[in-house]
């Protein structure tokens, strides 16, 4: 297909910053990059509301609607502060299982998994920082680098996981395991993943004079 000098395909292309992901490796979106959560929102409320109902049904329905979000939203609050979770692997749990929500953790497991199959094949200092290079087993055409300031305990990665999402990969939790490291450091964590997160914020609304126990059941 000839499509040299399309306009459309030429202005496609020219904004490809905006859609290509390639370019949004380095930033983060709260895991919102596309409208599928909207679709999610949508085909839920089908189950609840439909062009026949009046108003009066719709705002009724809504509600019911509404309350199951939030249900669901203490269902997994109420595990994620009571339940122990913990890592299958060989790795050491770095407080992890204490720190993070349970999905997010399931996350962190799974990037701790994937870790154990890694390899340091170089390591190179340069003042306080080191740069580790790691291959993968069985496939030693694929290298990744991992930036370490010891001095701070900061650590960076070209795959950029990280700065997406916000959880460490597992080229830094190999890195982490090399370097003895036995938690995951303040700069590796995110405080809107972490388990304390709804806890503090309800008690910031409280504290302007709104009810707290209100606003969590309502």
């Amino acid at each position: 297909m000839d499509l040299w000098g399309n306009k459309w395909v030429s202005k496609t292309y020219e904004n490809r910053s905006s859609w290509v992901a390639a370019y949004f490796r380095d930033r983060f979106f709260a895991r919102i990059r596309t409208i599928s959560q909207c679709e999610a929102v949508n085909s839920t409320m089908k189950t609840y509301i439909d062009n026949k109902s009046s108003i009066f049904e719709f705002i009724h329905k809504f509600e019911l609607a509404l309350r199951g979000y939030r249900n669901n939203e203490l269902k997994a609050h109420f595990n994620s502060l009571y339940s122990k979770p913990f890592l299958t692997t060989s790795l050491p749990d770095m407080d992890a299982g204490k720190i993070y929500t349970t999905k997010i953790f399931n996350e962190v497991k799974e990037q701790s998994a994937e870790a154990c199959a890694l390899f340091v094949t170089k390591q190179v200092v340069n003042g306080d920082r080191l740069i580790f290079k790691l291959t993968k087993h069985c496939d030693p055409s694929t290298e990744m680098k991992v930036g370490c300031d010891t001095s701070k305990s900061i650590f960076s990665c070209g795959c950029r996981r990280f700065e997406l999402l916000d959880i460490p990969c597992s080229h830094i939790l190999c890195v982490m395991k090399v370097e003895h490291v036995d938690h995951i450091p303040s700069s590796l964590i995110l405080k809107r993943w972490t388990k304390e997160t709804k806890s503090a914020f309800v008690s910031s609304v409280s504290s302007k004079g709104v009810d707290s126990d209100a606003m969590k059941l309502a």
